[in-house]
């Protein structure tokens, strides 16, 4: 999951230091696996200006590669 996201943002500032942060024009999501659950956190924020719709798209996006 996690190379995955990180191959297909390639061309996005991303950071690794703990899950993928992926900092895009639009706003930025991260991902992480818990160490003590088993579930993968989303978390997402869209910069002002930026729509719902944007944000539910955004996240389906990242949803489907689980």
């Amino acid at each position: 999951l996690m190379t995955q996201l990180e191959d297909d943002y390639a061309g996005a500032r991303r950071n690794t230091q703990d899950g993928l942060r992926v900092d895009l024009e639009e706003g930025w999501f991260h991902v992480r696996v818990s160490n003590t659950e088993p579930v993968v956190r989303v978390i997402a924020e869209m910069r002002n200006g930026s729509t719902e719709p944007l944000m539910k798209q955004l996240l389906d996006r990242v949803r489907s590669y689980a």
